[in-house]
């Protein structure tokens, strides 16, 4: 029963944190495999289950904004268009490695446990691609197969359903079809697991975490400021 909770999770927080699918880790607008660690500590509801509150949250802010700051020509190579993708993956990747540093000096290992747990959850499908996640599961080539045949099925049938790629895509009617079709297409993952993988996956993830996005997510203006962690 808490495994089939976990899984139905996993299905439902792909659609909050991931629209599309085929964006790489690191990517803008939550297709970076979810979120990554810096923007979901930041976030109301994830502090809230950490128990990240007032000094605490001040000293996550101030973690990353440092990282920022001493990483700000990676920072801007990550967010450059003009830059290959090799170089804004590559600058995407230090300033990852950065940020999971300064949360690891700020927050504890349960903290931190659990702040992985909820990332993992946010990755939905991705987390099968996830070079880390796939050694500790052990994927093999023919799951990495079936798994890579479900996923570009879901993207076709995303795209398909708002082929602009625009606001098509914030359609409340439209937005149910695409969970619906998220969580079809980790369930057809998940049925590609043998048990063991199952548990594994359990472990890694934790307990099913309801995610919610912070209102306006620090975007509009005259909002207060976080350090940016989309790029």
């Amino acid at each position: 029963m808490r495994l089939c909770k976990l899984f139905l999770a996993l299905g439902v927080l792909a659609l909050v944190s991931a629209p599309a699918l085929a964006q790489q880790p690191g990517g803008r607008g939550g297709g970076r495999g979810g979120a990554n660690l810096a923007t979901l500590a930041q976030n109301k509801s994830v502090q809230t289950e950490l128990k990240i509150e007032g000094d605490a949250a001040t000293k996550v802010a101030d973690a990353l904004k440092k990282v920022n700051e001493d990483l700000k020509d990676d920072v801007a190579k990550a967010r450059d268009q003009n830059a290959s993708q090799e170089e804004r993956a590559a600058a995407r990747k230090k300033v990852a490695e950065g940020q999971e540093k300064a949360l690891k000096e700020v927050l504890n290992e349960k903290q931190m446990t659990r702040l992985t747990q909820i990332r993992r959850q946010q990755q939905g499908l991705q987390i099968f691609t996830d070079p880390d996640a796939e050694k500790t599961l052990k994927i093999t080539d023919e799951q990495k197969t079936k798994i890579k045949e479900i996923s570009d099925g879901l993207r076709k049938e995303i795209t398909d359903l708002n082929p602009g790629g625009g606001g098509g895509g914030r359609n409340p009617e439209t937005l149910q079809k695409i969970q619906t079709l998220r969580k079809d297409a980790m369930s057809n993952a998940l049925k590609t697991l043998t048990d063991d993988q199952k548990k594994t996956l359990k472990d890694m993830t934790g307990e099913p975490f309801e995610y919610k996005p912070d209102a306006g997510a620090g975007r509009g203006r005259g909002q207060p400021a976080k350090p940016r962690t989309d790029f």
